[in-house]
């Protein structure tokens, strides 16, 4: 949700942006129909991400593997990537005067410009090549990612000169999932 605006994907790749107060479509799109997008074996998962002026979706089409569209139009702002979409959801984060973008596709790590989508750092060895679903964790100027099916997770610590560099890489967190179940329900925990 952004202000009276609800942004909404489902897993066949169909992206709406709703009026919250009536429910009323504002504009919509499919991902697949669109950008030629591939989603992972069950479906788009991710939740989009309202980053100021832009909507972040990972479409995982061929030079649309993420997309920044204008939040009130759905007009295309830029393209980045080739990668197949993964379950994972985009977080922002600031890197030095970077405004950037984490993410986690079916086939790597990266990080990516915010204003244009250009790339800033990608890491293939934590990605599983089956379901990479944990959303990265941005906190203090490093980014976390992890998976399963026995890859494990990586800490970066991306710098503004572009050298991002890798502080561990280990086995001992394999995250499966992230806070959300995989078609999207909250999780809930109990105490």
């Amino acid at each position: 949700m952004d202000g009276a605006r609800l942004y909404s994907l489902s897993a066949d790749g169909t992206l709406v942006c709703l009026e919250t107060a009536a429910g009323k479509r504002v504009w919509g799109l499919n991902l697949v129909e669109r950008f030629g997008g591939r989603p992972a074996n069950w479906g788009y998962t991710e939740s989009p991400l309202v980053d100021g002026g832009r909507l972040i979706v990972m479409p995982g089409g061929p030079a649309a593997a993420v997309v920044a569209l204008d939040k009130n139009t759905g007009d295309l702002l830029w393209k980045s990537q080739n990668d197949k979409a993964g379950y994972s959801s985009a977080v922002a984060l600031d890197i030095g005067g970077t405004h950037a973008l984490a993410l986690l596709t079916a086939e790597a790590a990266i990080g990516l410009d915010a204003k244009d989508g250009a790339p800033l750092w990608r890491c293939t060895r934590v990605s599983n090549k089956t379901a990479n679903v944990a959303t990265p964790i941005a906190h203090d100027g490093y980014v976390f990612y992890s998976t399963d099916y026995g890859t494990g997770c990586v800490l970066l610590k991306p710098t503004p000169d572009g050298k991002t560099a890798e502080v561990y890489f280990n086995r001992d967190m394999r995250s499966h999932y992230t806070t959300r179940c995989w078609w999207g329900l909250p999780v809930r925990v109990l105490e």
